[in-house]
């Protein structure tokens, strides 16, 4: 799959995940229809595959404003540790909220390249998508400083800034 000139490299799982969220954006889905429609009918009752974070980062002071945040299972044992590196493939889909009105605006992506994909931001490739899943022509997707800038400050989880409740 390429997005933006840059190819990425989802496990099937993570794309019919992506897919998913893109096709019902600013819908809300339950634990159930999301594992029938991404792992199938017969996974519907293990909801630990979906894990929903509401991230530290949703402060006022947040370029997102309120967001929730899915992650995809690979880190799953690694959200509760102090610090981790999360594995090449990591996808953390983000629905966010700009304007702080309690409407929904779009979705971020972050997927973790392979390294030497941006080595000084982790290896983070970043995409800002309309509800529809489309990608937002601005900013470009790839390494999107606003972005960085916001990820930084949580180098202890891999620039994932979202994996503590508050």
């Amino acid at each position: 799959m390429f997005v933006a000139g840059v190819e990425l490299h989802l496990t099937p799982t993570e794309y019919r995940l992506l897919v998913l969220l893109a096709e019902n954006a600013g819908r809300v889905l339950t634990h159930r229809h999301i594992l029938s429609h991404v792992w199938g009918p017969t996974h519907s009752g293990h909801s630990h595959y979906v894990r929903v974070r509401w991230p530290s980062c949703a402060r006022k002071d947040s370029p997102h404003g309120m967001q929730q945040v899915w992650y995809s299972a690979n880190i799953r044992e690694l959200v509760e540790l102090p610090s981790f590196a999360a594995p090449e493939g990591t996808v953390a889909i983000k629905r966010f909220d700009m304007e702080g009105d309690g409407t929904d605006d779009g979705l971020a992506v972050m997927i973790k390249k392979p390294a030497g994909y941006d080595p000084a931001n982790n290896d983070w490739y970043y995409d800002m998508r309309m509800l529809d899943g489309s990608i937002m022509p601005e900013p470009p997707a790839g390494k999107i400083q606003m972005c960085i800038d916001c990820h930084k400050g949580s180098t202890a989880t891999d620039y994932l800034s979202g994996t503590k409740v508050n």
